[in-house]
């Protein structure tokens, strides 16, 4: 397996996409639950820019080990590309959930600060991508929320640490609703997560505190209240 990943990387180094492409369809014929095959292969649809294709390789990567940071990172930014923006927000938040003090969960952190403050469509201010009729369909029961969380209505409650991320998220987590007949990965894993999350107040109040202290996002006030809850927790 070292061989075909090293030669689809190589190939995918190089912008040899669809070479690339081959050689993990041929490896996964042989190791069909190597998520670093499913993987690779939808980071080279990314730099095509095919998004719609990409998205199902995380997916499936996430499938065979659902603790992988970077596919779920990588999942949520192919889900805002294609104007999927509420499992968008739930991937990026797993993903910083998985491990906050990383490289990969500031990053995450970065995209649902940059999304809040400046709104969910600036991340599509290129247009690389337009919304498929099938993912259209998919996105059909977020759209409401979706529209609330642009409205801004969240940032009008009260929250314990006062940060925007953790405003809208605590209002996108109260008001999910889940599908438990649905296959799609939002179903399964991200809603009764975070519909857990939030239903206990201590474990929200320790997600908020993991999500926003000691990252590049902070403030004066984040920081001073994310200290006094880390001395609470530890009491």
């Amino acid at each position: 397996s070292l061989v075909y990943a090293q030669l689809g990387n190589n190939y995918s180094d190089n912008n040899q996409y669809e070479k690339a492409i081959e050689i993990y369809d041929y490896a996964l014929e042989s190791y069909p639950y190597n998520y670093s095959f499913y993987f690779n292969k939808g980071i080279v649809y990314q730099k095509m820019q095919a998004y719609d294709k990409a998205m199902p390789c995380f997916e499936k990567s996430i499938l065979c080990y659902p603790t992988h940071q970077s596919s779920h990172l990588q999942l949520g930014i192919t889900y805002l590309k294609q104007k999927y923006y509420i499992p968008g927000v739930l991937a990026l938040n797993y993903a910083v959930m998985i491990s906050p003090s990383t490289d990969k969960a500031l990053t995450a952190l970065g995209i649902l600060n940059d999304i809040y403050v400046n709104g969910f469509d600036s991340y599509n201010t290129d247009n690389t991508f337009k919304e498929s009729d099938a993912m259209y369909d998919r996105n059909a029961k977020f759209r409401d929320l979706e529209t609330l969380v642009k409205s801004n209505f969240a940032l009008h409650k009260k929250s314990k640490i006062n940060h925007i991320v953790i405003r809208q998220n605590q209002f996108i987590f109260e008001n999910l609703h889940h599908d438990p007949q649905s296959h799609f990965i939002e179903e399964q894993l991200y809603i009764p997560y975070f519909q857990m999350i939030v239903q206990k107040k201590k474990d929200y109040d320790i997600f908020s505190h993991l999500l926003v202290s000691n990252t590049n996002i902070d403030d004066g006030k984040v920081n001073a209240k994310a200290s006094k809850m880390e001395k609470d927790f530890d009491a």
